[in-house]
This record gives structure tokens, sequence and C-alpha cells, in this order.
């Protein structure tokens, strides 16, 4: 990725932000960062993939007209976007009139267009914001969104990394009307977490007047308030390494020779739900003139969901109490107690001695690793290199396999976490080994690298390869599924305050989900006010829709079924 050094990229200015005047308005520009740079060939060069959707299902009490509602969302679509600075960027090739960083051979850069005024403003957010109700009376919101992931990428970068469709209204019998928005946001420019900031504060745009509305847009667009919140490249947040440049290089040595002679984890099992042979899954094209069925994403993408009942949410709460785990740990033991017994009745007579583990991977949070103020609205992410979780017979009591299980996991989820001491010798080592936080940065960024060169088309390499001959070891197997707990969500209604008479809108639900990659099964668990919640990524070509429905129902049921739980049930 450099014409330099392959260090000159880590912890470097030259993703910092410059500016340019031309058309009369001011412009921000900056590389893509290497993290970023990996997601931008996903949906450049595979239709799409792994772009982030979020359903936002609202309740709107209204008297205003069609036209009058269409040009609220609007303006409030706007002023997410100037709030949200980065949901304005686009990710155009370099151009004549920019200062291109000597470091930098990729193509294509962020790009940020300060609208001149209000009115500016509102007429490049149009472009971006689509209302189906034009043409459509009534819309299938499930069917629809599935076929929203399934057809020709809806984000064109050159213009813009986010788009917004509104769909239309469906009367209530209480005189409320039901509206589904759907956030598209290019996976570049925000993660599960900051896309959902945005419906929320959607939300609570919506309950703005008009008035309201048109003083935090004017106010958002200067440039000085523009560029104090550009999100910074995660790279060049990465901390430097300390002392002489000698030491810096022998760090780097050892980080990639601890690379190429770790220990790979265990064989893992492969995930029961796979279909025995991939299979094409066909698309009816239903809605030709808002999406594009000429084109397909290389697999088929299935967003599912399920919640658990109160009941078994407080259950669950209560064992890992008992077992004194966060629930954030319970639930990878759950994901993991999940999949044991679907792989146990799809190969019954494999013997206790030979069963494999289950191994998940889940994306890490560096900003407490990164120097400066990160960004909480724009993408900052790591990989972890995976946890495994020993294989538990169903036989076992389903109390007991959670906590043994939640234990483990986070036993090795706080591998991961930043300490400022360290106690003994060992937890030194540990910490600064090749699975160890105090190597996380380090190894994040020369795995970078690999992505990048991986994610390109062949003809586009640039043949880097900071591990030179000394090639990472890699895992045995791929993970059995992913698996990615975010905590509890904030109430969705949180930040409302109603102080619009003609206009009240009320957030309901709201679910993400991903353009998946092939064979992914991506768990997504989060608490909210329901219970606790999973929101799924699957690709259908690899994974059997009928046992990927009956996961759902055992990840709802799991917790009210067994033996325990009906002994509860009766006193």
């Amino acid at each position: 990725m450099s014409n330099a050094h392959w260090l000159d990229l880590y912890s470097s200015n030259c993703y910092d932000w410059r500016s340019a005047r031309r058309s009369g308005r001011t412009s921000f520009y900056r590389p893509l960062g290497l993290v970023e740079f990996c997601f931008d060939a996903d949906g450049r060069y595979y239709e799409g993939r792994a772009d982030i959707n979020m359903r936002l299902d609202l309740t709107l009490e209204s008297t205003l007209t069609r036209l009058e509602r269409q040009q609220h969302f609007t303006l409030a679509w706007t002023c997410l976007r100037a709030r949200h600075i980065i949901a304005q960027a686009k990710a155009p090739a370099w151009q004549d009139w920019m200062e291109k960083p000597p470091q930098i051979t990729h193509e294509h850069c962020f790009l940020i267009d300060v609208p001149r005024d209000a009115a500016d403003a509102v007429q490049e957010a149009e472009k971006h914001i689509t209302f189906l109700e034009t043409h459509h009376q009534e819309v299938d919101v499930e069917q629809f969104y599935v076929q929203a992931q399934n057809c020709a990428r809806l984000l064109d970068p050159d213009q813009s990394l986010s788009r917004l469709l509104v769909l239309p209204p469906r009367g209530g019998s209480d005189g409320t009307e039901s509206l589904t928005c759907i956030f598209i946001a290019a996976h570049q420019i925000g993660d599960g977490l900051s896309v959902g900031r945005w419906a929320s504060d959607f939300t609570r745009l919506l309950n703005m007047t008009e008035e309201a509305l048109q003083v935090e847009l004017r106010e958002a667009i200067h440039p000085d308030a523009v560029k104090r919140i550009l999100p910074k490249a995660q790279e060049s947040l990465y901390p430097q390494v300390a002392g002489s440049r000698a030491r810096q290089r022998w760090f780097w040595l050892l980080t990639r020779i601890l690379r190429h002679v770790r220990k790979p984890l265990p064989a893992g099992f492969a995930n029961p739900l796979l279909r025995t042979t991939q299979h094409s899954v066909t698309v009816s094209p239903l809605w030709t003139d808002f999406l594009n069925y000429d084109r397909r994403p290389p697999t088929s993408a299935a967003p599912v969901g399920a919640t658990m009942s109160a009941t078994a949410t407080a259950r669950m709460t209560k064992i890992c109490r008992s077992a004194n785990v966060s629930v954030g740990a319970g639930c990878f033991a759950l994901a993991a107690v999940l999949m044991m017994e679907f792989y146990e009745r799809q190969q019954p007579d494999v013997p206790l001695e030979e069963r494999k583990p289950f191994i998940t991977g889940f994306p890490l949070n560096p900003r407490p690793f990164l120097t400066g103020n990160p960004s909480i609205d724009s993408l900052m992410l790591a990989f972890s290199d995976g946890i495994l979780l020993p294989f538990l017979p169903s036989s076992l009591d389903l109390a007991g396999r959670l906590r043994l299980l939640a234990k483990a996991a986070q036993r090795q989820l706080a591998v991961y976490q930043k300490r400022s001491t360290v106690r003994t010798d060992k937890d030194g080592l540990q910490y600064m080994s090749s699975r160890g936080a105090g190597r996380m940065l380090a190894i994040q960024y020369l795995s970078s690298f690999e992505r990048c060169e991986l994610l390109l088309p062949i003809e586009k390499r640039k043949g880097s390869n900071p591990q030179g001959a000394y090639q990472m070891r890699p895992n045995m197997t791929r993970q059995t599924c992913g698996v990615s707990s975010t905590g509890r969500r904030a109430p969705l209604n949180e930040a409302v305050v109603s102080g619009n008479a003609e206009f009240l809108a009320r957030a309901e639900d709201m679910a993400p989900s991903v353009r998946p990659r092939e064979g992914e099964f991506l768990v997504g668990i989060a608490g909210t006010d329901a219970g606790i919640t999973c929101f799924i990524s699957v690709d259908d070509t690899s994974m059997d829709p009928e046992l990927v429905q009956a996961w759902l129902y055992r990840f709802r049921t799991i917790l009210e079924e067994d033996n325990e739980a009906r002994h509860a049930a009766k006193l």
C-alpha cells in the first residue's frame, strides 16, 4: 500500500484531513485508512458486500400532508448528514486539485463538500433519500428489506456512502401510522453502533419543528463546525511504539515473528447450519423502479432476528450473576450452546472425546487503545483471533453448561482489555503475546495489509507483504460463526423531546444487518427493552433456511424449556 516503507502509515499524519476551495464550496478530503480501505474494496468490488443496513420502525402521529411529511423527513435527513458528517462523505478517485500524500497509492479517498448554505444542503440531501410511496401505496416491509440486500449495490461511492429509504406509511386502527426507514451505509464510514446512533438521532430530529431544524442545520454546516468533527482514520491514532528507532524496529520484528510462530487454535467444528451443497437463491424482481436486479452480490443475504421473553432474559441474567460473569460473556456462551446442540444432532455418532470445540471471532473496539479523541461516530474496528469454547453435550444441565462456557468466554475476552499495569511476569508475557492486548493494534495494522491485498482484484494488488518470508500462521479451521455482544441498547426514544404539535414520531424497533460474505452467520446480540435480542446476517446460499429458523426458535425458547425452567414455572 505504500511507496516507501510499510511502517510509514502507522501513527502517521498522512491521514490528516486537508481542505480546498472549489465551486464556491469548502471541501475536506483525506486518504482512506487501511481498515476503511478494506471495507471500501468489499463494497466497491463485490456489489456492496459488508454494507450496513439499519431498519428503523416508527409510529407517527401527524397532521401533515404527504408532501409536507416528505419535506419534513428530508430536512431531518439533511440535519442528520450535517451532524454526523461522515454520512456526507463520498469516496471518489483522487483528483488533480487534491494534495495526495506520497505514501498513499490506493486510488480513492474520502471527500466531503460543505454546503454553501441550508438550501444547498437540502438540495444535496434530496439526492440520497428515496420515498417509495411516489410509486407504491403499499410495500411488504419484510420482503423489501430482504430484496434491498440482494440486488445491485444501493450506494454509488462516487456520489455518497450513505442513503435513506423511506417506505410508505401503513395506517393503524388508532389513527396513527407505522412507517419503516432503512439506513444504508458503506461499512468504511460506520459500524452497527454508529449507524444505530444515526437512527436514534434521526428520531429526535423528526420530533423538532422546521424552525428548530433550520437553526441546527445552519450551525452544523459552518466550515469551522464541520472541521471540528471530521473523524480521523484509526491508523493515525495508533500510539507510537516507545523507545529509539532501533527499539521500535525490534518491536516490529518480534511482532511479525510472534505471528509466524504462534500456536494456532485447534480445529473447531463447522457451522452445523450449513447446506450440504451451496444453493443459488432466486429473487423475484418486485421493485424494478427502485432496485437494480441486473447485478447481484456474490452471496444472498437473509437478515433474521429473535428476542427472548422477559422470563428467559431474567433467567439468563441470573445465571450470569451466579457465575460472576458479564451478560455479554453469557451471550457468547449461549451462541456456543446452541451451535453445539445442532452439531450434536447433525453428527450424533461422534464420541465425546472426539468432539471438536466451538470457535468464534468477534469485532473489537480499539478506541480505548487509541490516542487523542477517537470518534464514536465513524468506523473504528479491530478483529480478534477468536476464542475457543470446549464442547459440552446437551445431556448436561443447561445452566451448568452456560456457567462453565461463560466463565471460559470471559477469561478469553479479558485478554483483549487494556491494562494500565500487569501484576506478574506471566501476565506481562501474555499481554504482549501474539494474542495479547499489548500487541493488538500492531497485529491489526499488519493484518490490514493482508486483508487489503486479498480483497482487491488481482490486477489492482500492490504486492505489499510486511510479514516477508515469515508468513502468519493461520488457525486450523475457520470460525463456527461470528458473535458480537454490544451490551444493553439505550432506550430508543431516550433523547426524544417532542416540540412539534403537527408531527410526533416514536421509534418502535431498530435492527441492523450487513450484506454477508460467503459462508457467514454473524450473530449480533444486544439487550433491549423487550429482552435479549439477536440480529443475524446470514449467507442464504450457504446456510439451510430451515435450520436457521430452528436455531432462532431455540434461541427464543431454550431458557424456558429445560427441566429447571419447567420446575420454576410450577412453583
